[in-house]
């Protein structure tokens, strides 16, 4: 019998699954570069190579990357939600044609749990990007056409699934998911997190904050820390529990005394736009080195977390780089990120949909 388009689609997903965990295997640091990504003396190219999206914008279009037609800039990863134009439902990138395909959900809104071939999904829109979960082969999402009801596609599995939580649907704010799959839920109106397993139990915690606002989660699993970018910064940038006993650390304080905004240095002085992305990047088993995203400020910041130091992305003349001094340069891109390739990845905000580039090259 042959097999369908779909199954074909997740079948690729699966290759490319065994593909990371090879690549893992070897040894070589990301891209097959001798040097991990972290390292000082790393170089991307200084020219922007347009990676995914047709720079026009319209109603949903799947296809070669480079062709994509989109309401929003699209990231590229394993699996990618739609917005709100429709499909509703997940896309993911076949690396082998280069092309993103509908994997679950359909052209017609729904509410159905089951096999990606079934499911059906409601809305799509700014806010549920910003209440989703993923790691690996577990991606969580707030549906929000249906009461913000808490989605789970799992890619291992491949079925879609409906996720029991205690709080108020409409209180699941910001998500983050462990190795093990267990989603960790902030309130959005209050300081409760909720901690949901793959088994559908849960229990309900309640760290303390230090009254800051939760803008962004991330997971260090070798020390078992849950590390926040704040929304307001009223003490601290950034700071992260111990998931042993919720114990609240701060990490990047926001000091009385500041060096103008984005200028690389120590801890202690760092002066950010109050609102941000945390990550870690490639190469790191270490959780050594955590990278902030401001929002409107078009950097990305590598904290060394052992040295209390910040390094800032600047465009120099042979290419962009992380700096330890002096004032960065801006560069065109926004919604900045370091792929699992190593390349610097961000979306075009001069007005055409699409996302670029810049590879690494040393």
């Amino acid at each position: 019998m042959k097999p369908s388009k779909q199954s074909s689609r997740i079948a690729c997903l699966c290759a490319l699954f065994f593909l990371l965990a090879a690549n893992i295997a070897t040894g070589q640091f990301a891209g097959g570069f001798s040097t991990p990504v972290w390292d000082s003396t790393v170089l991307w190219s200084r020219t922007m190579e347009h990676d995914v999206g047709s720079g026009a914008k319209g109603w949903w279009l799947d296809g070669p990357a480079k062709e994509m037609i989109m309401t929003q800039p699209l990231d590229r990863g394993l699996v990618a939600l739609a917005p709100e134009s429709g499909p509703y439902g997940a896309f993911v990138l076949d690396s082998a044609l280069d092309r993103f395909h509908l994997v679950t959900g359909s052209t017609v809104r729904g509410y159905l749990d089951g096999p990606f071939s079934r499911a059906r999904f409601a809305d799509w829109w700014y806010m549920a990007d910003h209440n989703e979960g993923f790691y690996k082969e577990y991606l969580y999402f707030s549906d929000p056409g249906y009461e913000n009801l808490t989605r789970l596609l799992n890619l291992k599995t491949q079925r879609v699934s409906t996720v029991k939580t205690t709080f108020d649907p409409i209180n699941v704010g910001k998500k983050v998911v462990d190795s093990a799959g267990n989603l960790y839920i902030k309130a959005k109106w209050d300081t409760r997190m909720e901690i949901v397993s793959l088994d559908g139990t849960s229990r309900i915690v309640d760290p303390p904050s230090n009254n800051e606002q939760v803008d962004w989660l991330c997971i260090d699993p070798k020390h078992n820390r849950l590390y926040v970018g704040t929304f307001g910064a009223k003490q601290w940038y950034v700071f992260y529990w111990d998931l042993a006993d919720f114990s609240v650390h701060g990490v990047l304080p926001k000091s009385a005394v500041q060096r103008d905004q984005g200028l690389p240095g120590p801890f202690e002085g760092m002066r950010i736009y109050p609102q941000m992305r945390v990550f870690f990047g490639p190469d790191d088993p270490d959780y050594r080195f955590l990278y902030v995203a401001p929002n409107d400020m078009p950097f990305i910041f590598k904290l060394d977390l052992d040295n209390k130091f910040v390094w800032a992305s600047s465009m120099e003349e042979d290419g962009l780089k992380f700096i330890s001094s002096g004032t960065p340069k801006r560069f065109p891109e926004w919604k900045l990120t370091i792929n699992q390739n190593g390349d610097f990845f961000g979306n075009v905000t001069d007005g055409p949909a699409y996302n670029a580039k810049h590879r690494r090259i040393r």
